[in-house]
């Protein structure tokens, strides 16, 4: 049995949870405190929403939580929703009011999704109203799970299902039926108290994650709660001394100040490595891992690899994807990916080869806490598999690099690190300031915002076109907006202007695609900047190379590159 403890420290203005096992990082979490955690809803957040419209054709609703604050809900779920104000006879109609949970927050362009089963979560079980049977956690031995269901037969109901957590197996059966009780008091005061709650009220607003976690780690080998904040500890210490009186003795406050927590357990650097996109196995071959909004894909490549002896190569193959297996089902719980996940492990022709390959993939990823399955093999040998979503993955969460990733400009102390746009600035006597981030390819500006935790409203991104006449002309726009070339090519005087092809970016600038900036280009094209910047202090472009920003006034861009401002975009 693992030895665990949990770590929790404050910085930058984000609280960190480390879970390690046996004193090696295994999961990084990232939430904002208190004070920030609700100014946008999250997981679990419980409101009476308001239907605004519906879309049969695909069985969907669209249910208003806050005005103009719109989620996407499955009209299946209708029938067993909780209304507090029903118009028509149809199980929903627009305009109904009903009580609403968040299920899945939202992500980029994809707005959040409500359920009406509500859930309410303990750290031994799940109290549910979507669901009336009582369920057992896959995790526990089979006769404990027969147990468990037989003992809770009575508990049986139709307004109400009941989950047993894996956190149950270690504590006495009372221990579960006392919180059960807890559960069903709090479901009943929701029911009790939502018709006399007004529209767009939240009922209950979920806990900060960083609570949350604390619930829902295995209890079992669990040795030490420790951070060093004096005012997380006493947050921390009031939640266990109320929910997990078991636990407060476990929790400890680090007061070492020649060393400090995040020094002693290396937490920066597990947070910057987990942030990279290539990770690099002992036998030389490497994964690269890339999110993207729909789902998480991770490529095996033999990278370095060298067999000590003459192998056949479906051997090797098997050795480096064996490595592979148990190495991404390590980072997906250390990232804490959720969702879909695709792995494209190196191509073997032996079945049998293949079987155990995954054979000893789903043994890894069974030492996971949270439901991971692997679901099939495509014909093209990528392997599916899903886990269920936990939190927020940290790595979508704001998070900023180490602050050595950010450095002001007159702390440059190598004269090569500088950009030809900076080189310009500093010629020119223009304030500026730049950030630093590790990027190797072309990543768009949104992304890029978010890796270095700036607001999107904030950042421009910089296009090239080319207009009628054969000219180039320079449009420096919001990362959020869309170039209107209409607009555009009124505003150079074009009767129209087409997009750079991305193969000519660096022949007609000078800079590559992702690090192309108004500054410094080949030469001297008439630029635009999108009006609305004009209202803004400050603004953040490109700075001239992959994985640079230049932070600067938009009126000391618009001099410097000698640009007016018009409305260019939709």
């Amino acid at each position: 049995m693992a030895v665990r403890k949990i770590l929790m420290l404050k910085k930058e203005g984000k609280i960190w949870t480390f879970l390690l096992e046996n004193d090696v990082i295994a999961e990084i979490h990232c939430s904002l405190p208190d004070s920030d955690q609700h100014r946008q809803p999250v997981l679990g957040d419980i409101y009476i929403g308001k239907v605004k419209n519906i879309a049969a054709n695909i069985g969907a609703a669209f249910i208003e939580i806050a005005p103009g604050k719109e989620c996407y809900y499955d009209l299946s779920q209708a029938p067993q929703a909780i209304f507090t104000h029903k118009i028509g006879k149809k199980p929903l109609c627009i305009g109904d009011e009903l009580v609403v949970q968040i299920s899945r927050e939202a992500v980029k362009t994809k707005a959040p999704t409500v359920s009406s089963n509500i859930n309410f979560t303990g750290r031994y079980a799940v109290l549910t109203t979507g669901n009336t049977r009582i369920g057992t956690s896959g995790k526990l031995p089979r006769s404990l799970r027969d147990t468990y269901k037989e003992k809770l037969s009575h508990l049986k109901n139709e307004d109400y299902g009941l989950i047993i957590r894996t956190n149950a197996k270690d504590v006495p059966f009372e221990t579960v039926l006392e919180e059960i009780q807890k559960l069903e008091n709090a479901c009943v005061k929701l029911k009790e108290t939502a018709p006399f709650r007004t529209c767009f009220s939240c009922l209950q607003e979920a806990p900060p994650s960083y609570i949350t976690d604390l619930k829902n780690v295995y209890a079992d080998g669990l040795s030490a709660i420790i951070t060093d904040d004096p005012k997380l500890y006493q947050q921390i210490h009031g939640f266990l001394q109320a929910e997990q009186p078991e636990d407060l003795s476990k929790l400890q406050f680090y007061e070492e100040q020649l060393l400090p927590l995040s020094k002693l357990y290396s937490t920066d650097i597990a947070v910057e490595r987990a942030l990279k996109e290539y990770v690099w196995l002992k036998n030389g071959a490497y994964l690269v891992i890339q999110p993207t909004e729909a789902l998480t894909v991770v490529d095996v490549n033999s990278g370095k690899y060298s067999a000590k002896t003459k192998k056949k190569s479906a051997e090797t193959y098997l050795k480096i994807n064996l490595e592979a297996a148990k190495e991404t089902a390590r980072q997906i719980r250390l990232r804490n990916i959720s969702g879909i996940i695709l792995i494209d492990f190196i191509n073997m022709d032996d079945p049998d080869m293949m079987q155990e390959l995954l054979k000893q993939f789903r043994r890894f990823l069974g030492e996971d806490p949270i439901q991971t399955s692997v679901v099939d093999v495509t014909a093209l040998q990528l392997v599916e598999v899903t886990r269920k979503k936990y939190g927020v993955r940290f790595t979508n969460a704001s998070v900023t690099k180490p602050k050595n990733h950010q450095k002001e400009v007159n702390t440059l102390s190598k004269k090569e690190l500088k950009t030809n746009a900076m080189r310009i600035l500093d010629r020119s006597k223009i304030s500026y300031e730049y950030q630093t981030y590790e990027c190797d390819n072309f990543t768009d500006g949104i992304s890029t915002a978010d890796t270095l935790g700036l607001p999107h409203e904030r950042v421009y991104k910089t296009l090239v076109t080319t207009g009628k006449s054969g000219s180039h002309y320079v449009f420096v726009i919001p990362i959020e907006a869309e170039l209107d070339l209409k607009k555009a090519a009124r505003a150079v005087g074009e009767k129209s202007v087409e997009m750079l092809p991305v193969r000519e970016i660096t022949t007609v600038t000078g800079y590559v695609r992702g690090g192309c900036t108004a500054i410094g280009m080949k030469k001297a094209f008439p630029t635009t900047i999108q009006e609305n910047a004009q209202t803004l202090d400050y603004i953040y472009v490109s700075g001239g190379k992959l994985g640079m920003q230049l932070k600067l006034s938009p009126d000391d861009l618009k001099n410097v590159t000698q640009a007016q401002y018009a409305d260019v975009t939709f």
